[in-house]
């Protein structure tokens, strides 16, 4: 089910069957929204000693009911217990994934034609 809602979600290919099997995969940094039904889903895992948000996406019949902000907030919980920072990178095009970060504290680090990279500092660490 994961692949076809990405691909509901990004307008894209569904992924290959074995997408469970690429080696940053951790099945304890994905989270699903399953209400009756999985509504959303977001995967992470650590690439150069930090957290990265792969993938958020929600069904799009069930965007904009808070899924996305309650996915990224769990992500975010596990992640600032044992690190600083969170990144991820986002399209250019994609406003209400932007505004959704930016509401959760990410900021743009930099820049590319197509992709903003954003980080998420965490305030409360000591």
């Amino acid at each position: 089910m994961i692949p076809d809602i990405y691909a509901r979600g990004f307008s894209e290919e569904p992924w290959k069957h074995d997408w469970h099997e690429i080696p940053q995969f951790n099945e304890h940094t994905m989270w699903v929204y399953k209400e009756g039904m999985i509504k959303g889903f977001i995967i992470s895992f650590i690439i150069r000693g930090n957290p990265y948000i792969s993938v958020l996406t929600v069904v799009p019949e069930y965007t904009r009911k808070g899924i996305a902000s309650k996915l990224l907030g769990h992500c975010i919980d596990y992640w600032s217990e044992k690190h600083d920072d969170i990144y991820i990178h986002v399209e250019k095009d994609n406003l209400p994934a932007i505004h959704l970060y930016k509401k959760h504290d990410f900021v743009i680090l930099r820049e590319d034609k197509k992709e903003y990279y954003m980080k998420r500092e965490n305030k409360w660490k000591d």
